[in-house]
């Protein structure tokens, strides 16, 4: 009987300690979800943030169309700053943003002129600039080795100078004059 009892105690204490370790698991993971579900808003609200700044940051202000979007705080700004991040929030892709903001103001408010038609010279021309410059450069350099290379050649070495009999005879001469005086 004894043997019975401590046998079911035995059998309760387990299924207790099963119990609790259920409930603790669970706990863990209804604690981790939650943790988790916060990161993820977070995440997705800097995620709008960033994408609200890069926006900003290829739009230019109306105000002067002196600088960016990001780099103003006139009111136009303000209110163009807080229509970028409601229409993120109601799901608008940045694409289908720029273009409102395009149709509304033109083309002129975009920081970044389009690749097409005569904007593509505003793309080339920096870049044909910066290749000429770097052709130029180069020419330099090589001219300057080239004529470094042309002196070497004309110049004879030293040691024929000194096996010359004219300029030894020059030099007797000069000794001879600075030992007179």
């Amino acid at each position: 009987m004894y043997e019975k009892n401590l046998v079911s105690w035995l059998e309760v204490r387990y299924m207790t300690c099963m119990g609790i370790a259920l409930i603790k698991k669970i706990a863990l993971g209804m604690l981790s979800l939650f943790f988790t579900m916060g990161s993820l808003q977070a995440f997705a609200q800097s995620s709008l943030e960033n994408q609200a700044k890069l926006l900003e940051s290829r739009l230019m202000a109306p105000c002067c169309w002196g600088g960016s979007l990001d780099q103003h705080f006139s009111p136009v700004s303000q209110e163009m700053k807080q229509e970028i991040r409601s229409r993120l929030q109601g799901g608008e892709s940045s694409e289908q943003i720029l273009q409102s903001f395009e149709q509304k103001y033109g083309e002129r408010v975009l920081a970044q002129p389009k690749a097409e038609g005569i904007n593509i010279l505003a793309w080339v021309i920096p870049l044909l600039g910066m290749l000429i410059g770097v052709g130029i450069v180069m020419l330099f350099f090589r001219s300057q080795l080239y004529e470094r290379s042309l002196d070497q050649r004309r110049q004879p070495e030293p040691e024929i100078l000194a096996k010359d009999s004219k300029s030894q005879r020059y030099e007797q001469k000069i000794d001879q004059e600075l030992y007179r005086s």
